[in-house]
């Protein structure tokens, strides 16, 4: 009987150092090792940031997570540009990016990489798939295209690039360029085979909003743009529409319709609104309506209308705006209810303009 329990005693010994050898093991993994097993230095988890499944900030269910992710980029920049440990970017996860998310991202990752040039990034590549209806993911080719890779400072590869992003176009300046505007819808035309001169006046008005009033001296903090760039412009083609945008990370119209509207033109547009201009999607919707009440009211019209006249000029066209926490819909198509207005949780602290129309159905899927 002793000799059973004198054996029993030794088993128990070592199933308890067995259990503390794997525990000293497990904590290791947990702080994360520096190699591995075949020698190769591991990326430190601690740095590793994941982008979501879904970039899109219109809609409400993804918006607040693609902030999320772009504000977690800026704060570890912010953190390691003064170390050598770098930033590990993982878009393995993402199947699908929007063409508003795509530019915003753009946007923040070019004045990122101007303010902390010296983080270095990692970047791990969306999935190449396809999906249950046969259709590929196509965000690796979007990313590569509109010059996401660039931002990070990662090396653009040569791929074959999918039909669908080869007439997408991004441009960026300084000032109002009325030639690059012109330029750029030259180019989406050539490649549509249709003239498309009524977008050019409201480009360049939304242009001139963000080089004017975006980055005010007395509402801008400098301190956070080092990058000259104050817009960033794309136009595309995307399931039979052509889609342009504009976007600056400026003050955003919330905090500057009230600074360049006077007192009666703003108490005209309360009367409009019917109701005080509070919520970030308000100070929107009361911007669209400046040119008009400055002519009721015998003023010079400025700003305002030029952004929905493409709404009047394209049938079933569609005007979005996105500034602050603001956002915005307008379009006369049937079947959707023509204005739609919510308040994002977060912010995007910056305005994007976007308007989408409709090619003509002749011409099938480009």
């Amino acid at each position: 009987m002793k000799k059973i329990e004198k054996l029993f005693n030794k088993a128990i010994k070592r199933l308890i150092k067995k259990k503390f050898l794997r525990s000293i093991v497990s904590n290791k993994n947990i702080k994360g090792s520096k190699t591995k097993r075949n020698g190769k230095k591991k990326k430190s988890s601690t740095n590793k940031i994941v982008a979501p499944t879904i970039l899109d900030i219109y809609n409400p269910n993804h918006h607040e997570n693609v902030l999320n992710f772009i504000e977690t980029i800026e704060r570890r920049a912010e953190q390691e540009h003064s170390k050598s440990h770098g930033l590990f970017i993982c878009f393995r996860n993402t199947i699908y990016i929007s063409a508003a998310a795509g530019l915003y991202l753009l946007a923040k990752l070019e004045n990122l990489r101007s303010n902390y040039p010296l983080v270095k990034y990692t970047v791990t590549r969306p999935p190449f798939k396809t999906t249950k209806k046969g259709e590929h993911h196509v965000v690796d080719s979007v990313l590569n295209r509109i010059g996401i890779y660039s931002a990070f400072g990662v090396k653009g590869r040569e791929m074959k690039e999918n039909p669908s992003v080869k007439c997408w176009e991004v441009i960026r300046g300084e000032l109002v360029d009325s030639e690059m505007a012109g330029k750029l819808l030259e180019t989406v035309a050539a490649k549509m085979g249709e003239e498309y001169t009524d977008l050019y006046r409201p480009l360049i008005e939304a242009m001139s909003n963000s080089v004017e009033h975006a980055y005010r001296d007395d509402l801008y903090d400098n301190q956070k743009k080092t990058n000259k760039n104050k817009w960033w412009c794309f136009a595309a083609i995307m399931n039979n529409k052509l889609v342009l945008l504009i976007c600056d990370l400026g003050v955003g119209i919330p905090r500057t319709l009230k600074l360049t509207q006077g007192e009666k033109v703003l108490s005209k547009l309360i009367e409009l609104m019917g109701k005080p201009i509070e919520l970030d999607s308000e100070h929107i919707k009361a911007s669209l309506q400046v040119k008009r009440t400055r002519t009721k009211l015998g003023y010079r019209g400025k700003g305002g209308t030029d952004l929905q006249s493409i709404i009047e000029n394209f049938k079933n066209a569609q005007l979005r705006i996105i500034s602050n926490n603001g956002n915005y819909r307008y379009t006369e198509h049937k079947r959707s209810e023509p204005e739609k207005l919510w308040d994002a949780k977060k912010s995007i602290n910056g305005t994007i303009v976007e308007w989408s129309i409709p090619l003509p159905t002749e011409r099938g899927t480009l």
